[in-house]
């Protein structure tokens, strides 16, 4: 069954081979990145139109995947020419191409073998899958954890076709995957557009593809990555019509559109991204096309991004009264607007990328932020600008949080483009410093919009590729061939770090661990997860007593930082498992109950004091959870 979930993968091949074909001017790079947009404007489309008929079943994705790929196939024959190849001028030699490819290798390799074990993947990203998938639909659902509902749903979107598709979530990580591989291909094409030469365009390749954030990510089912693609589309579309046509193309603006539509639709960090490009399509196009086209253009653009979002925005208005859960935003945004709260926001977000292996200079930088702080009369963790935690900086370390990674090497260097790019203004191409403005006004303002907090090094993912482009064309024109080499031997060499030290996925651990029968399950074994010991454990006991009594729906009591996914696991979701519902009351998502008298089992969190639940009394108790069974 496994097999069906590689139905998308080859309908984005299929798409691809049509597409490249049809617009050889483009070249496959692309080609690429536009078979992307439009290949996620379908999963949005197919998830929400099946799911209107509780259609998101084995049988309704195989069919509509399959469609797609004969309407791409159908496109291809009729195009009557011979396939397209990869080969180009702008193509570095094979040799430079290793390091990326490894990477991209040994990435996927742990995303294949490594269960999803992040925190947040446990408490919502694969909560939310798995009861879409159960429930054959989208719609909100009963649950203790509401952003399980209410946040923006693209990257799950693609996560739940694989999901259903092949059984079990041995394919969950390879959505960031392939948004890594995109943005790696993307920006190497960003860099081409901005006058680099292949070179230059590796440069921006590897540096990219060399972040330890994005690293620890791209095997991960979190969404950074996911934003991080969809604004690579942006700027190509953007740096597309600005640099290469005289005539505004309405289908480069559509792809524009639709990449940033899809950007919104993968989380509201998007908007800071988006914002400084808006504005400057907003104003290219005010300059090149007519009152009347600019309107039609600004007419389409809203029309793409609101369809692609209309499905969970108007779930969202149903439940919450806004198309964004209020609560989490009150959590999330910055309450200090004025130039404090800037300030604030800029230094410590850049101080969680500024660790060093030396302590006393991390001791310095923080002190140094410290007293700024103090001289503007604000706090150091105002709770007006901060959301979770206390600033430091934080000591490098042998092993790499996909939570907290920071990206000091490449950072650094940033930093010491911006200063060139400062000092050498008049030798810089002013193309250059445009987009670089541009992409530094996408950190200001996501530090002006959202409050700080420890875990926020993830929401930098899309800064930094973004910044890949201007890193390989500054490098490209100023410095001399031997120092590209030598920062590319750097940054793949620097890349080991993060691979091999991943926190919740180590690759040397996860090699030690699996067998043959266990990397081709569909889903991960308990033994891949590495939050929780194999064998006798509370999620085992509690479990086997479920099994032993073939319970077919199980309530579910937990807290709302409880990894809910270890469940639906070990419950043998998404073949076998009875149906898991939530037991609450007073949340926003209780008028969704969806309880029947099948209920035979309470698993509850921290309920000690209790002794009987819906009539069912209280037979196990291990660590911090009770069972309560008829």
């Amino acid at each position: 069954m496994i097999t069906l979930a590689f139905l998308p993968i080859i309908a984005l091949g299929c798409l691809f081979a049509w597409i490249n074909n049809g617009n050889r001017h483009w070249g496959w790079r692309r080609s690429l990145l536009r078979s992307l947009v439009i290949w996620g404007g379908f999963i949005v489309a197919s998830t929400e139109i099946l799911s209107l008929f509780h259609g998101i079943t084995i049988i309704g994705l195989s069919l509509a995947w399959t469609a797609f790929i004969a309407v791409c196939l159908s496109g291809l024959y009729r195009s009557r020419k011979p396939l397209a190849g990869l080969k180009g001028k702008n193509l570095v030699s094979g040799k430079l191409l290793v390091p990326i490819a490894a990477i991209f290798l040994l990435t996927g390799l742990v995303a294949w073998l490594a269960a999803p074990d992040t925190s947040d993947s446990l408490n919502y990203h694969m909560p939310r899958v798995a009861h879409w998938a159960q429930n054959r639909s989208v719609e909100h659902f009963s649950t203790g954890i509401e952003q399980q509902n209410s946040r923006p749903p693209f990257a799950e979107y693609a996560i739940l076709h694989f999901y259903v598709l092949g059984q079990g979530d041995r394919l969950a990580n390879f959505v960031q995957w392939l948004a890594m591989c995109g943005s790696v291909i993307g920006v190497s094409l960003l860099a081409a557009l901005l006058g680099a030469a292949p070179v230059g365009q590796y440069l921006a390749a590897i540096f990219v593809a060399s972040l330890p954030m994005g690293i620890v990510q791209a095997s991960s089912t979190m969404n950074d990555y996911v934003v991080g693609l969809w604004m690579v589309c942006v700027a190509e579309a953007f740096l597309s019509i600005w640099l290469e046509a005289n005539t505004v193309e309405t289908i480069s603006v559509g792809f524009l559109a639709g990449a940033a539509g899809l950007a919104i639709a993968t989380k509201p960090t998007a908007f800071a991204y988006l914002l400084p490009f808006a504005l400057a399509m907003a104003i290219l196009l005010l300059r090149r096309v007519s009152l009347a086209r600019f309107a039609g253009f600004l007419a389409m653009t809203l029309f793409v991004c609101g369809a692609l979002n209309a499905g969970s925005m108007l779930r969202n208005t149903i439940t919450y009264g806004n198309p964004m859960e209020p609560s989490q935003a009150a959590l999330h945004t910055n309450e200090l607007h004025d130039w404090r709260g800037l300030v604030s926001n800029l230094l410590r977000n850049a101080g969680l990328q500024a660790s060093t292996p030396w302590a006393q200079v991390n001791y310095q930088i923080s002190r140094l932020i410290q007293g700024i702080h103090f001289k503007m009369g604000v706090p150091l963790d105002d709770a007006r600008t901060t959301a979770h935690g206390e600033f430091w900086i934080r000591p490098l370390s042998a092993v790499v949080g996909e939570d907290t990674a920071p990206n000091p090497l490449h950072a650094y260097l940033i930093v010491a483009m911006v200063i060139f790019a400062m000092v050498m203004h008049k030798k810089v191409r002013w193309t250059t410093s445009a987009y670089l403005v541009m992409v530094l006004a996408t950190f200001v303002i996501f530090s002006y919009i959202f409050k700080w907090q420890i875990f926020g090094s993830r929401y930098h993912l899309p800064f930094f590729v973004l910044m890949g482009a201007v890193v390989g064309v500054m490098l490209d024109a100023f410095a001399k061939r031997w120092v590209e080499y030598l920062l590319i031997a750097i940054f793949s060499l620097s890349a080991l770090w993060p691979l091999l030290g991943t926190e919740s996925r180590p690759l040397l651990l996860l090699l030690q661990k699996s067998t043959f029968s266990s990397a081709f399950s569909a889903s991960h074994q308990e033994v891949d997860y590495l939050g929780i010991n194999p064998g006798n454990n509370a999620y085992k006991e509690i479990t086997t007593r479920i099994q032993d009594k073939q319970c077919r729906e199980v309530l579910l009591m937990l807290g709302g930082a409880s990894p809910e996914y270890y469940w639906w696991m070990e419950l043998g979701a998404p073949k076998n498992a009875p149906r898991i519902e939530w037991l609450v009351r007073g949340t926003p998502s209780v008028r969704y109950d969806n309880i029947s008298d099948q209920a035979c089992a309470v698993i509850c969190e921290d309920c000690t004091a209790v002794n009987s639940i819906r009539n069912m009394p209280k037979v196990y108790s291990a660590d911090n959870f009770d069972l309560f069974m008829r």
